[in-house]
């Protein structure tokens, strides 16, 4: 056999030893991260604090934070408006004379219910208010979801002394090792 044909046997030969060390290691490495009984034996603190602020992050929790703590720095709800008609239709209302009260206190109460079918179903959009929680939940989605993953990460992936997982970098072969191939 010719001694480049040998050498390139060799090398396929150590390639497939270092392969199989590799596989091994990732088979212990994704057991080790699946335990999940032992890293609660070992760190039931961690465990619980990562549980309980990803509870508190899945549950809309900083929204909510965000919502009262607005709200208390508001004074409150706001008090709704004496009349929600729009100008035109009250001047015509007025201009009925006797049953004008009880026809704008009716459609006051329409009106006001069609408005707030419209605002649950998501067709009514109000101003600033309604950007700047957009804008929020936009932000805490973000943020809500790097924090998961992390949590994710810390709780799943081995720790101080546990396993690693390989990065992609590990995975693919160097030039060195396809030199010769």
């Amino acid at each position: 056999m010719d001694e480049a044909t040998a050498a390139a046997r060799q090398q396929v030969v150590e390639a497939r030893a270092a392969l199989l060390v590799e596989v091994d290691e990732l088979g212990d490495a994704t057991r080790a991260a699946l335990d999940v009984p032992a890293k609660v034996r070992r760190n039931p603190g961690k465990f619980a604090a990562g549980t309980a602020g990803l509870a508190f992050i899945v549950l809309r929790g900083p929204q909510r934070t965000a919502r009262r703590v607005t709200r208390t720095l508001r004074g409150g709800k706001t008090p709704p408006p004496a009349s929600v008609l729009p100008d035109e239709i009250e001047r015509l209302v007025a201009e009925l004379g006797g049953d004008s009260e009880k026809i704008r206190a009716r459609l006051d109460r329409e009106f006001a219910d069609y408005l707030g079918v419209q605002k649950k179903s998501g067709r009514l959009r109000s101003g600033a208010a309604n950007s700047f929680w957009r804008g929020a939940n936009v932000f805490t989605t973000v943020f809500a979801a790097r924090v998961a993953g992390e949590l994710a990460r810390r709780l799943f992936v081995g720790g101080r002394g546990g396993p690693e997982l390989l990065d992609d970098e590990d995975l693919m072969p160097s030039d060195k090792d396809l030199d010769g191939i």
